[in-house]
C-alpha cells in the first residue's frame, strides 16, 4: 500500500522549498527534465516504523549553492560544494518531515527518519532516477530537481 499520493507530495515539496529555501518549485513531467550534465548532488533519507522506505532528492550543484546562499547569505557562496550539499540535505529533511506528517495525520510514533546522507550523483544515476516511476520532477529556479519517493505503510 502506498502511503502518499503524488499530488500531496508535490504540494508539500513546493511549499517546503518556498518557505525553507526561498525558491519556487514547479512540478513538471519527468520527460521534461534533461540529462544536461554538470555536477549534481543527491541526498537520501530512510524512513522506518509504521511507514517505511526511502526518499531521495537530486539537483545540480548550482541549485544547492543558490539554496545555501538563500539560507545563509552571501558567505555561503564562498564555501563551495559542502554548503550546497548541506542545503540539499536540509531541504530533503524538512520535506520528509512535512510529507510524513501529512501521511501519518494524528498518528503517534508513526515513523522514524534517518539523518540525510548527501553525495555526488553521476550522470547515469541521474538518468536512472529520472526514469523511475517513483520519481517526481520539478523545475526550481530554472534548474531540474528529481525527488524519488518509495514509502509504504505497514498494517
Amino acid at each position: 500500500m502506498s502511503g502518499y499520493d503524488t499530488a500531496m507530495a508535490r504540494r508539500v515539496f513546493c511549499e517546503t522549498m518556498e518557505r525553507m529555501a526561498f525558491v519556487f518549485a514547479d512540478p513538471v513531467d519527468r520527460a521534461e527534465i534533461s540529462d544536461n550534465g554538470g555536477s549534481k548532488l543527491a541526498a537520501r533519507m530512510e524512513v522506518r516504523g509504521r511507514y517505511a522506505g526511502s526518499i531521495f532528492m537530486a539537483a545540480p550543484m548550482e541549485l544547492g549553492r543558490i539554496m545555501s546562499e538563500n539560507l545563509l547569505g552571501p558567505v555561503a557562496s564562498e564555501s563551495g560544494p559542502a554548503l550546497a550539499a548541506d542545503a540539499i540535505s536540509e531541504a530533503l529533511n524538512v520535506f520528509c518531515g512535512g510529507l510524513l506528517a501529512q501521511i501519518a495525520g494524528d498518528g503517534q510514533d508513526a515513523f522514524d527518519l534517518s539523518a540525510p546522507v548527501s553525495f555526488p550523483l553521476a550522470d547515469d544515476e541521474w538518468r536512472a532516477m529520472r526514469q523511475s516511476p517513483h520519481t517526481l520532477a520539478f523545475v526550481v529556479e530554472d534548474f531540474p530537481l528529481l525527488l524519488q519517493i518509495e514509502i509504504a505503510g505497514r498494517e
